[in-house]
C-alpha cells in the first residue's frame, strides 16, 4: 500500500500483484488501494517468482518503462529509507540500546541494521519475526547490498543479523501473543497495533523483556513500522 501511494505523489501509475491468499475482499489495505483508485490484481500462487514474473509480463506489455519493486520494497534501495531513518533518531542525540522492529521481508531490519552501524554504533537491532523465512540469510544479503550501494567499507555478516520468532501459527495468522500485546497498548497507551505485524511483534520485545534481555536502564526503541489497516481486515479474538 505504501508503494502506491508514494509511486502516485510521484505522478507514476502503480500496479499491484498479490498472492491470492489471506484478506482479498475490500477490507483493511484492500479498501484503501480502492479508495486510491489503486490497480491490484490477485495470482493463484504460493510462489513469488509466479509474481515477478507476471510483474514483467505486466510491465513488458505495457509499453513502458517499468520497475518492478520487490515484496515490502525489500532490496538494498528499499533499505535505505530505514538508513536515513536511523540518521534521523541518531540526530537527536538520544542513546538507545536496543532498536526492536518488525521482520516480515527483511528489508526494515536490513535498513535499519546498517543505519545502526552507521550512525549510533552502540545500539543492537532486533529483528522480531511475523514470518518463517530464512531471515537470517535474506538480511544478511540485503544488508550486504545495502553497504555496497552505498560503498561502505564493511561486508555485513549474520553475526549481525538478531532475530526472535514471533511468526506463531503462521504468517497473517493472529497469535495469542500478538493479541495480548495489541489489547495492553490500546487499553494503556491508546496506541493501535495490527494482527500481521506490529502486534506480533510488539509481543517479542515484551518476551525478551520479561526474559531479562533488557537491564533495568537499558534506553529500548520499538519502531512502529505501520500495518494497522489489518486491525480491521483480519478476524482477531481479543478476549
Amino acid at each position: 500500500m505504501y508503494n502506491a501511494i508514494a509511486s502516485k505523489k510521484e505522478g507514476m501509475t502503480p500496479i499491484l500483484i498479490l498472492k491470492k491468499r489471506g484478506v482479498t475482499e475490500r477490507k483493511g489495505n484492500q479498501l484503501l488501494e480502492y479508495l486510491m483508485d489503486t490497480d491490484a490484481r490477485f495470482m493463484d500462487t504460493d510462489s513469488y517468482d509466479d509474481i515477478y514474473a507476471e510483474m514483467d509480463r505486466v510491465g513488458q506489455a505495457s509499453g513502458k518503462k517499468y520497475y518492478k519493486i520487490p515484496c515490502g520494497g525489500s532490496n538494498a534501495i528499499g533499505a535505505l529509507g530505514y538508513v536515513n531513518c536511523m540518521k534521523e533518531i541518531a540526530d537527536t542525540s538520544m542513546h538507545f540500546d536496543y532498536v526492536c522492529c518488525a521482520e516480515g521481508s527483511g528489508g526494515t531490519h536490513a535498513g535499519v541494521a546498517v543505519g545502526a552501524k552507521l550512525f549510533m554504533p552502540k545500539t543492537q537491532v532486533v529483528g522480531l519475526m511475523v514470518d518463517s523465512d530464512p531471515f537470517e540469510i535474506i538480511t544478511t544479503r540485503i544488508m550486504q547490498e545495502t553497504a555496497k550501494l552505498l560503498k561502505l567499507d564493511f561486508v555485513p555478516t549474520e553475526s549481525d543479523v538478531h532475530l526472535v520468532n514471533m511468526c506463531g501459527p503462521g504468517y497473517a495468522i493472529p497469535s495469542p501473543e500478538g493479541n495480548a500485546a495489541i489489547r495492553m497498548m490500546a487499553a494503556n497507551e491508546g496506541l493501535f497495533l495490527d494482527p500481521v505485524y506490529t502486534g506480533k511483534a510488539f509481543a517479542g520485545l515484551i518476551k525478551l523483556a520479561r526474559e531479562g534481555k533488557f537491564k533495568s536502564d537499558d534506553n529500548v526503541l520499538y519502531l512502529y513500522s505501520g500495518g494497522a489497516g489489518g486491525l480491521f481486515a483480519i478476524d482477531v479474538d481479543l478476549g
